[in-house]
């Protein structure tokens, strides 16, 4: 039933005005607007590493758009080591590693972002939605050969450079895989994503742990980290907690100060 009235409701909001008014929808009033589109500003994000943007409201491209919200948030975990679309020698040729990926002494973040189309989409059904939530994740979990690629020592280059870049420990530092969405989708089933989840983390020569999350989690879980090992932590404590729970579907909490027992950042999902 929640389906079916999201579906139509979605219809009456894409429909053009002058269409008649579905019978499924019940108009109790009607109000007079009158609207003056403003023109969209450009906004950058500069920090003392790096530069993005620009970032813009109405951008039609979502999924670079996602991604450069993906860098700031990383290049704020591992400062001057966070990098878009870099390359990997495959061969003679040259080909993306990862959507972003980012990098300490002991810790190393690859990150693919999976965007779901809002602005360009029209007349979604929720099972459509689902749907694409669903194969976006399948296909953003397939980090294997990024992780293989950094393990195995293959020369990985900032995009269109061509000084190879310096990743220590990149043999034995722990790694977080993580599939980065525009929105988490309520009704995708995220028993299944867990189950999907332990099961790309099992493997000894990735040691890498997989995460399923959207844009506002990122934001959230590396909100006032004061290093990647506070990062990392939290990512951990997030895997730990859908393990146990056997559901993907979770929102992690920043605790407001230290309980009086524990002198730590700590986090509860």
């Amino acid at each position: 039933m929640l389906n079916l009235a999201l579906d139509r409701f979605q219809r009456h909001i894409h429909a053009s005005p002058d269409n008649p008014v579905s019978e499924y929808v019940k108009m109790t009033a009607t109000l007079p607007l009158t609207l003056d589109i403003w023109k969209p500003r450009e906004l950058y994000e500069v920090t003392p590493t790096s530069a993005s943007g620009p970032f813009v409201i109405n951008d039609q491209d979502e999924g670079k758009k996602l991604e450069r919200h993906i860098s700031v948030i990383i290049d704020s975990i591992y400062p001057g080591n966070a990098y878009v679309s870099p390359d990997v020698q495959d061969g003679k040729n040259r080909r993306e590693l990862t959507d972003v990926l980012g990098f300490s002494t002991d810790f190393i973040c690859v990150v693919q972002a999976k965007a779901l189309a809002v602005l360009t989409a029209k007349d979604q059904s929720s099972s459509t939605r689902v749907a694409n939530v669903t194969k976006d994740i399948k296909k953003g979990m397939d980090l294997a050969g990024a992780l293989t690629n950094i393990r195995n020592g293959s020369a990985i280059f900032r995009y269109q450079e061509s000084t190879p870049l310096t990743i220590l420990g990149r043999d034995r530092s722990l790694a977080h895989a993580i599939v980065v969405l525009s929105e988490m989708y309520t009704f995708v089933d995220w028993n299944t994503v867990a189950a999907d989840v332990d099961r790309a983390s099992d493997n000894e020569f990735h040691r890498a742990l997989f995460q399923v999350l959207d844009i506002q989690e990122l934001a959230n879980l590396a909100n006032n980290c004061k290093d990647a090992e506070t990062f990392s932590n939290r990512l951990l404590q997030r895997w730990f907690f859908i393990k146990e729970r056997g559901n993907a579907y979770v929102r992690a909490q920043q605790r407001i100060g230290p309980s009086p027992d524990e002198d730590e950042d700590h986090d509860a999902p």
